[in-house]
């Protein structure tokens, strides 16, 4: 059962249910409990221990008591339409390196679908986990980059689990190679049956983002450069031309006729001292840009927001 250090790693309903899936640390192992409450009564129906991982090395652990971004051993995604769900678990630890992430598929009854290793002795390597979406009882469709047998260069792919799979399947990205992304981005897109793929980074200084679009038989086409550009000149006409926009993206949203918008926003990490030699950490939370787009990933309109929020850590 998970105790009071445990922290919720997602609430999601399922047939009516309020299923919690909880991680915490047990003697050093990271795992992963999955708690049902009933909708109803209100009573715990499950509570049962889903997954461990491998212990952590003193290093890893006292970095984790520090964190305040949470660990990344699990990361857990489910279709709200459906109820279906997946857990991404992640063991650097683990002893044979083909078992170090693995997908796992889980149907809203809680009954497990299907559960696959990414094996870095196939035709790809070195799988890095980004973002995943789970496509009913069905699919889930994992993001990350990879490298190609026998090649050095890093690609982002497209890695399919189906229902009664044991085994990943890989589909190649058409975006810029060994691309150094800070932040990918993707969602799927029930009117045009397509998944929008959104990549952002900084190369010799200079901020990207990539727009990327996957169809339902996994075909993609090339990913394209894509910026607030109205945004960044009405940055400059209000705040001077040294001003430019200089935000990232945050979010990507699909709007009901298909349509979607991609939000970027502008971010400062500051630190403060304080007395006693303690330092706190705050981010200030800069302008806004909308990008728009219509259900054909052609653009639309572009929208800015002047604002100025600071976040407190």
């Amino acid at each position: 059962m998970a105790g009071l250090s445990a922290a919720a790693s997602t609430v999601f309903e399922t047939g009516g249910n309020a299923t919690l899936l909880v991680s915490e640390l047990d003697e050093k192992a990271p795992v992963l409990y999955r708690l049902v409450i009933n909708g109803i009564t209100g009573q715990l129906d499950r509570d049962e221990k889903l997954l461990t991982l491998t212990k952590l090395n003193a290093t890893q652990y006292r970095t984790s008591m520090m964190s305040n971004t949470g660990r990344l051993d699990f990361f857990i995604e489910n279709d709200p339409q459906t109820g279906d769900y997946a857990v991404v678990k992640i063991d650097p630890n683990a002893e044979d390196k083909t078992q170090r992430t693995e997908a796992l598929y889980f149907s809203a009854a809680h009954q497990q679908l299907s559960r696959a290793y990414f094996n870095i002795t196939g035709a790809y390597q070195d799988f890095g986990f980004w973002d995943m979406v789970v496509n009913g009882p069905s699919k889930v469709v994992l993001l990350g980059r990879a490298t190609q047998q026998g090649r050095q260069d890093r690609e982002l792919v497209m890695a399919t689990l189906t229902a009664g799979s044991t085994e990943l399947a890989v589909h190649p990205l058409k975006f810029p190679l060994n691309m150094e992304a800070e932040g990918v981005i993707m969602k799927y897109n029930p009117v045009t049956a397509q998944y929008i793929v959104v990549a952002a980074g900084v190369n010799k200084r200079e901020r990207f983002t990539y727009l990327g679009i996957a169809r339902a038989d996994m075909q993609a086409d090339s990913a394209r450069a894509v910026f607030p550009e109205k945004a960044n000149a009405k940055s400059m006409e209000l705040f001077g031309k040294k001003r430019g926009y200089e935000g990232v993206p945050q979010d990507l949203f699909i709007n009901k006729d298909g349509s979607f918008s991609i939000v970027w926003e502008e971010l400062e990490d500051l630190s403060l001292q304080r007395q006693g030699g303690m330092m706190k950490s705050n981010t200030n939370a800069g302008n806004i840009a909308m990008l728009m787009f219509d259900k054909n990933g052609m653009e639309t309109g572009n929208y800015f927001i002047p604002k100025n929020t600071i976040y407190q850590a």
